[in-house]
């Protein structure tokens, strides 16, 4: 499965309290899924109001 880096960035770099990490996805949707098991609560209701810039 690809490696990506997810890059946080303002309310959700506080929230997940770093400012990047790797996971293991193919997909965004893998991805997301990937960080809001890693990180449930804050990060997660900070995702809803998020965009998302994917780099292919």
């Amino acid at each position: 499965m690809p490696k990506v880096t997810v890059r946080y960035w303002a309310a959700a770099k506080a929230a997940a309290g770093i400012a990047e990490e790797p996971f293991d996805a193919a997909t965004l949707a893998e991805a997301l899924d990937a960080v809001r098991e890693r990180h449930p609560g804050e990060l997660t209701r900070v995702l809803r109001r998020c965009s998302f810039l994917v780099d292919g």
